[in-house]
């Protein structure tokens, strides 16, 4: 009678503890998957909200005055990619930097000076009196015990600080009219100059009078980035470098490698299970778009993007667990 009391209790714990261990498995899975869906609407998010950042709004200086190409270049219901200005695997920042008011005195044609958070309001010179960009920066404490730009170009209060440019990669040169040019950086990124000033130094030389006068224009690197469902994951890529064709100033190019480049990340899994992805594109005016969204003025008119993101994942009891998250972004152009 003892023994089957006894096995009667031990059954009856045995089943506690597997129920328990079900339950605590099913906890985990399901906050696993709420984690996982976080970060990617999280991400996704953070650089939707970037969207159109460096790109200029008017026509090309050179090669017939066309348009920059649009925000989005691709608006399907499970991918989509747009340009924008995002910090690369080996850089800190992003390429966005406003062009300092005087773009003439001192600097030679193939030069341009830059303000962005590491030299602050500080235009670099060794000319006696001017400012230091250890002091206007931004980012760094005037006590950080750091050089002074002027004094040592390698300083990370240099506008090219940190990675920001490197020698040889393609720039957007915008004006204040918005009218922009594609140009590359020369080898050696950087020179001091008679005078004292020290700049950003292109391959060539901007057109005659782009930069004349007071301004506030600015320098972008934009980068091609694609998010896409693919094989039950959500994937994202990042591409940069030139706009256009090999040899060509006219013919856009905004290819990007599926796989890892000098100039692309390549595809990356960010999270699997995923059961649905799926975005929706509204007009400025409120109006839904047909996916895909494929006509020329549409894609400029693309103003909310809408994503919802289903999750699955199946239990060794059979139980399949769901999750759905959602996000709606209004863009900054």
């Amino acid at each position: 009678m003892g023994s089957a009391v006894a096995l009667t209790v031990l059954a009856v714990a045995f089943a506690a503890f597997v129920h328990t261990t079900a339950m605590h498995r099913r906890q985990v899975e399901l906050a696993e998957m709420k984690r996982g869906a976080a970060l990617v609407l999280g991400q996704l998010g953070a650089e939707l909200r970037q969207a159109g950042l460096g790109r200029p709004r008017h026509a090309h200086a050179e090669g017939g005055g066309a348009l920059f190409p649009p925000t989005f270049l691709v608006a399907q219901e499970t991918q989509l990619a747009f340009l924008t200005d995002l910090p690369r695997r080996d850089s800190n920042f992003n390429g966005h930097s406003q062009l300092a008011d005087d773009q003439s005195t001192g600097l030679p044609a193939n030069g341009i000076a830059l303000l962005n958070e590491l030299n602050g309001g500080c235009d670099i010179s060794s000319a006696t009196g001017h400012c230091s960009s250890t002091g206007e920066s931004l980012l760094f404490p005037p006590d950080a015990g750091l050089d002074d730009c002027a004094s040592s170009a390698a300083s990370p209060t240099c506008p090219w600080g940190l990675n920001r440019y490197q020698g040889n990669e393609y720039l957007i040169v915008a004006n204040a009219k918005g009218n922009w040019v594609e140009r590359q950086l020369h080898s050696s990124l950087h020179a001091e100059v008679s005078g004292g000033r020290r700049t950003l130094v292109l391959a060539d030389s901007l057109p005659a009078d782009f930069l004349s006068g007071p301004n506030r224009g600015f320098v972008s690197t934009p980068d091609r980035v694609y998010y896409g469902l693919d094989a039950g994951g959500v994937r994202r890529k990042q591409c940069w470098g030139s706009i256009f064709s090999p040899g060509s100033s006219s013919t856009f190019d905004l290819s990007c490698s599926d796989l890892f480049a000098p100039n692309a990340t390549g595809w990356e899994v960010l999270t699997t299970g995923v059961a649905g992805l799926r975005f929706s594109y509204w007009s400025a005016s409120g109006t839904l778009l047909p996916v895909p969204v494929t006509d020329a003025a549409d894609l400029r008119g693309i103003r909310r993007v809408d994503i919802e993101l289903d999750l699955e994942r199946e239990l060794p009891d059979g139980e399949t667990l769901s999750h759905s998250a959602s996000l709606s972004i209004t863009l900054r152009q």
